[in-house]
Parts: structure tokens; sequence; C-alpha cells
């Protein structure tokens, strides 16, 4: 056995039998049978398998404490790192947040300002089209004679149920107190009126009308005109004085008072305050038994005047709301409106009166007339709509006649 292992290389004895040469023979370890090349060869490295290469891979040593730590103080400073990047991040992302909120905000704004300016847009187009495609605005005859009734009768209601009650006239109270000042010029004997209930409450009308007249339906009220009164006022004024065409006059009096009302509408706040005056004028003559609420009130009365005033400046007939002053005062220098003749044509008897002898005592209501049409044509023609309710005084005999035949409920004034 020991012979064939170790067997010289160079025996070529079997080559030099058979002629050709051979390669070395493996040997087999007599010890652990494997195989070995033959001497004179070079010998293989042995293959590892590796499945059992990664298996000693993977039963490396542990790494050693230093090690440990070291890598552990790294993650954490990674950790904070990313700790602090990510706080970054969350404070970045508050103020785009921020930023956010605060441009929908002024977007807000801008679509508020946006609407409110498309509103405003749309009531000037509104207007520029009324004026420029239908700038006659048309009221009936029969509604102008309505709508003042409708007025007198809330009058004659606030009255009756407000300051019906007659007035003891005391010695504190006499011609030259200045509650009794309001009806100086409206009657020639207060006293008589304010003591009689019937007589008081057709001077109260009066006052009333005549309030109505100098703060709603003159050049003082334009309550259509908002912030632009005080200009129009002016310009009006100037205009009357230095125009040479009624016509020309009349018709821009109608496209301002449309433009304006197109735009502001009516004044709320001078209505309001108009009613204040007249309350606080008529407050000493009201019932002490009248609480609020028991009639219409008094701005409901003045909204309507302001309506119906407004409807009447828009159009280009010139209407004209007066009491008798304005007819026989035409120089401004009278102030008195009573003892004018009676006129059938602008005035009619208050009923319950039927003594059209002698001047006028007392005009109730005023006169309205109507100069040219709507079409701001024939301003040489005028038509009275609504006659003046007025009081006679009559002569002393005719009095004292017809005091004794007269019923309760009417009214004849006694001197």
């Amino acid at each position: 056995m020991f012979d064939k292992v170790f067997r010289p290389i160079n025996d070529t004895t079997n080559s030099s039998r058979k002629g050709r040469s051979r390669l070395p023979e493996p040997v087999r370890s007599p010890t652990r049978g494997g195989i070995f090349p033959k001497a004179g060869t070079q010998a293989r490295a042995p293959q590892i398998p590796q499945r059992l290469s990664s298996a000693s891979q993977s039963l490396a040593w542990p790494a050693s404490p230093s090690a440990n730590s070291f890598h552990l103080r790294q993650l954490k400073q990674e950790l904070a790192e990313k700790d602090r990047k990510v706080k970054i991040l969350c404070e970045e992302v508050e103020e785009l947040k921020k930023e956010k909120e605060s441009l929908e905000r002024e977007i807000d704004q801008y679509d508020d300002e946006c609407f409110k300016m498309e509103a405003e847009n749309k009531q000037l187009r509104d207007a520029f089209v009324a004026l420029k495609g239908n700038p006659n605005h048309h009221i009936d005859d029969g509604v102008v004679q309505s709508r003042f009734g409708e007025i007198k009768f809330t009058i004659e209601q606030i009255v009756s149920i407000r300051y019906s009650s007659s007035t003891t006239i005391s010695k504190s109270m006499r011609l030259d107190h200045p509650s009794k000042q309001l009806f100086s010029n409206l009657v020639e004997d207060v006293d008589c009126y304010l003591t009689q209930p019937v007589g008081k409450a057709l001077l109260i009308e009066a006052f009333i009308w005549n309030f109505l007249i100098s703060e709603v339906f003159s050049g003082n009220g334009m309550l259509w005109a908002g912030k632009a009164f005080e200009h129009v006022k002016f310009l009006s004024r100037e205009l009357e004085n230095d125009t040479v065409s009624l016509a020309d006059l009349y018709r821009w009096n109608a496209h301002t008072a449309s433009m304006l009302f197109s735009m502001y509408d009516l004044d709320k706040r001078r209505i309001q305050k108009i009613a204040w005056n007249l309350r606080a004028s008529l407050e000493p003559w009201q019932n002490k038994s009248f609480k609020e609420g028991q009639c219409d009130s008094l701005d409901k009365l003045v909204l309507l005047a302001a309506k119906l005033d407004a409807d009447l400046a828009r159009s280009k007939a010139e209407y004209m709301v007066f009491m008798l002053e304005t007819i026989e005062a035409l120089n401004g220098l009278a102030k008195n409106k009573y003892g004018v003749p009676f006129d059938q044509d602008y005035m009619e008897l208050e009923s319950g009166n039927n003594d059209r002898c002698g001047d006028v005592e007392l005009v109730v209501s005023p006169t309205v007339a109507k100069v040219g049409n709507s079409d701001g044509e024939n301003y040489d023609c005028c038509t009275v709509l609504v006659r003046a309710k007025v009081i006679c005084g009559g002569s002393k005999a005719g009095r004292r006649q017809q005091s004794a035949s007269t019923p309760s409920n009417s009214f004849q004034p006694q001197r």
C-alpha cells in the first residue's frame, strides 16, 4: 500500500510500455480517503460552498461597546437634525396658512367691493337707460287727485285722534305765546278756533298742510335729491331767476329728479327729522290721553308726501302745491293766509261751511295745479287738479243768523 503511495514520479515503466504519456493518477489519502494529485502536478485550491461562505459571514464577531455607543450617538444626531427640519417645515406651513387666510380675507374684501361696484354700476346703467329711453315719467291726473286725497284723509285721522280735544286758553297763553304763534298767520282769531274741538281740528289740519308744503313740496324739500340736495336747490333757484324758457327749465328739473331719485331714493334721515319737527311743534296741543300707536305716525304722513313729491318732480309737467298766499302774494310781501276773496276756480268750501259771503277766514288744505303735460308741451295751459278747502267768515249779521241754525257738528267761528 505504502509502495503505491510513494512511487517515484519519474517511473516510466508503464508509459514506456504503452508508448504514450499519461497524466499522473490521483492517489487516495490513506487516512481520510481524499484524492490528492500525484507528485509533480499543481494542487487546486479547495472550493468552499457559497452557503457556507454566507453563513460564516453572518457568524462574525460582535462589535465592541465603544462602536455601539458611537453608532447610537450618530443616530441621535440624525434624529435631532430631522426633528429640527420637521419643526422648520411646520413653522413654514403655519406661516403659509396665515398667508392663505390673509389672502382669503383680502379676496373676500375685493369680492364685497366688486359686488358693491356692480350694484352701483347697475343703478347707474338703469338710470341712464331710464333717462335715455323713457325720460318722461307720466302720472295720471286721477292718480294725483287720489294720492292727495289719501294724504288729506291721513291728516284728518291723525288730528281727530291726536289733537281732537278743545283747549282752554289760560292767561299765560295770550296771542304772543310761542305755541300760538304757529297759527297766527293762518287765521285772525286764534283763540276762537282753539277753544272749539272742530275749529281746533281744522286749524291744526291747516298748519300740517302748510308745514308739508314748506318742508316737502317746495324747493326746501327735494327729498329725492339725497346728498346733492343743497347743490340742486342752489342751482334751481339760479336757473329760475335767469332762465329764458320755462319749458327748458321744467325739462331740466324732470331729468335731474329722475337721475337723482334713481341714485339715492328718498332721504330717510331728513324724513325722520321733518316728522320730528312737526311732532315737536304740535306737542302743546296734543291730547293728554293720547298714546303712540293709536293712529298713523307723523313719519308715515311725511313719507306719503315725499313719495308723491318725487313722482311729481320727475314729470315734465310742472305741478304747483300751494296755499292761497302763493297766488295772492307773488311778491312775497304778504304774511297772512286769510282775508282773500273766495274764488271758486281755486277753492271750495269745507264740509259744514256754506257761507260764501265775505273773505276767506281759514284755508284748510292746498290747491294743486298742473302746468303743461308729461310730454313737455303746452306750458301755457294750467289745470287745477285739487281745489283748496276753505272756510269763509261772512258778514256779522249772516254769522249770527247761521249760528242759530248751524248743526252742532259743523263749525262757524264767532267773533
